[in-house]
């Protein structure tokens, strides 16, 4: 089956607009097809990973503008920039084909977009009525346990639907900060090992010869999803102050609705 470059487009606006939430953009672009009955759904894993690819590379090019004033106000500390990187680049590197083979699973991303969306509500320290007084405002003050932390998230986010986004709100919040500062630091630990797992997806599918395969499709999809990311970037202000049971309530809704889809 040759790829559609329209239903690839239209899924890089799934991963762009997701890209910018808490809700797993990966579970998102693997259950829609699924969801509509397009023939997307029945791709064997190694062409779901090379739209995958295609789709993150879109984002990961657009989202460091689209995100430059959090990225202005990344922590100082240079231990936080390698241990919020250590851990998701180690798990990936040791569990990389587990983590391929799982991604295919429909109930796989249902358990982790509820254990995603548990995460995030117990994060939220405003959900347990804590004065926003004691939290800590400033992303460039984190340090070395923040970095972990975060670095923990993310490598607990390369299950299938957790999300990146989510487990590094929900880590930063459970550490104290704020929402606004939980955002920055969120952009501040995701944007450089998005960039790096987008540039060593490409380069592997580049050595395999993958990515001449449908390569109009696979264009038009990065670059549904890069400008979708730069069109959305002045909603950010709004999509942060969106309290986080809202997408845990959608991302339940959404696990609700992989179940069903079996496999």
């Amino acid at each position: 089956m040759r790829l559609s470059a329209r239903r690839t487009a239209a899924l890089g606006v799934v991963q762009g607009v997701c890209e910018l939430l808490p809700v797993s953009s990966s579970a998102h672009v693997s259950l829609v097809p699924a969801l509509l009955g397009w023939p997307e759904a029945d791709l064997p894993p190694t062409r779901r990973r090379i739209v995958e690819v295609a789709l993150h590379g879109g984002t990961a090019v657009a989202l460091p503008w689209a995100v430059r004033d959090a990225l202005a106000r990344a922590p100082r500390s240079p231990a936080f920039h390698i241990l919020v990187a250590a851990p998701p680049v180690v798990v990936g590197a040791v569990a990389s084909d587990l983590i391929e083979r799982r991604a295919a699973h429909r109930r796989a991303i249902a358990v982790g977009l509820v254990v995603g969306a548990a995460a995030l509500v117990a994060g939220d320290r405003t959900v347990f009525s804590r004065r926003d007084a004691t939290e800590k405002d400033h992303a460039r003050e984190a340090g070395a346990a923040d970095g972990l932390a975060l670095g923990l998230a993310q490598a607990a986010a390369l299950f299938p639907g957790v999300s990146r986004r989510g487990a590094t709100l929900a880590a930063a919040r459970a550490r104290g900060y704020d929402r606004a500062a939980a955002s920055d630091l969120s952009w501040a630990a995701g944007i450089p090992v998005m960039l790096a797992a987008a540039a060593r997806g490409a380069v592997v599918s580049a050595k395999r010869g993958e990515l001449r395969t449908d390569a109009p499709a696979l264009a038009a999809g990065a670059a549904a999803a890069a400008v979708t990311v730069a069109a959305l970037s002045p909603a950010r202000p709004a999509i942060d102050r969106v309290p986080y049971a809202a997408w845990a309530a959608w991302r339940s809704a959404l696990a609700v609705a992989a179940g069903t889809l079996g496999r």
